[in-house]
């Protein structure tokens, strides 16, 4: 499902109750050499909750994959939020493939995403989801 919302649907949308939270996946083609870089990755995933307006719960978790192919090597990331999670997973030797997630319960701005993101790692191009989750779910708590 593709659901593309300005931010101000989005936010219409979270006042009326409908939406449990926004989540951001992008799929960033042709990026810089930072995606390899471990403490680029790190700081990636430590600073940008705080500019998104997001509180960090544990400190990000980076993970180097070193494969007995060299195209499946990689690096992975995350950071656990009060208002959810941050993922990064990049294949430097695929096309510099990388993909980044954001969920959050809490708005947030998917522009100052995608532009920390281009900041970070300068991706030649970017594809991206928006979808609202849950949706005119119904609590099955019991």
């Amino acid at each position: 499902m593709r659901i593309e919302k300005t931010e101000t649907e989005q936010t219409e949308q979270k006042k009326k109750g409908a939406s449990k939270g926004i989540h951001i996946m992008l799929d960033c083609r042709g990026c810089n050499n930072n995606i390899d870089d471990f403490k680029a990755v790190y700081e990636f995933l430590k600073q940008t909750p705080e500019e998104i307006g997001m509180s960090i719960m544990r400190p990000p978790v980076v993970f180097i994959h070193d494969a007995k192919h060299e195209k499946n090597r990689g690096i992975s990331g995350f950071t656990l939020l009060s208002e959810s999670h941050i993922s990064f997973h990049a294949y430097p030797e695929r096309d510099s493939s990388t993909f980044i997630d954001v969920f959050s319960c809490s708005r947030f701005s998917v522009g100052k995403v995608i532009a920390l993101v281009k900041e970070w790692f300068s991706p030649a191009k970017i594809t991206k989801w928006v979808i609202d989750r849950g949706v005119n779910s119904k609590d099955k708590r019991k």
